[in-house]
């Protein structure tokens, strides 16, 4: 209250307030404006900065899906040609069928076992046994 009391008193100290309020308030104003251009340009930047990273990670998607294409379509590749490869042997046989008949190996014969298994009668190269 005492330098409220002076400065009513003197006309100097009224002139020297006065003049330090009136300054003030652009230095406010302009705090304020700087302020929000500072939040809008700072979201802004970010959202073109989220556009441009949702357009590059697209982008590599889009080049892993093509390379992915392309590794597809060389596996089909080589199995349409293992097909006609197939399909080419499969003719020969069957043309051929009565040269490769009398090349055909015996049956294979199980015999009993007394615990009641089948099995080949080389008992080391015997891979294969079945219960019946």
């Amino acid at each position: 209250m005492r330098l409220f009391n002076i400065i009513r008193k003197s006309f100097f100290l009224k002139i020297v307030c006065f003049t330090t309020l009136l300054s003030f308030i652009p230095y406010v104003l302009l705090g304020c404006y700087s302020l929000i251009q500072v939040h809008s340009l700072s979201s802004t930047m970010a959202n073109e900065q989220i556009q441009k990273t949702i357009t590059n990670v697209l982008m590599q998607k889009l080049a892993l899906l093509e390379k992915e294409t392309e590794i597809n379509n060389a596996e089909f590749t080589k199995i349409e040609h293992n097909l006609k490869l197939i399909r080419k042997q499969a003719e020969y046989l069957f043309a051929k069928k009565s040269d490769f008949i009398a090349l055909r190996k015996p049956t294979i014969t199980l015999q009993r076992d007394p615990k009641g298994y089948f099995f080949y009668p080389d008992r080391q190269n015997s891979r294969f046994f079945s219960a019946l």
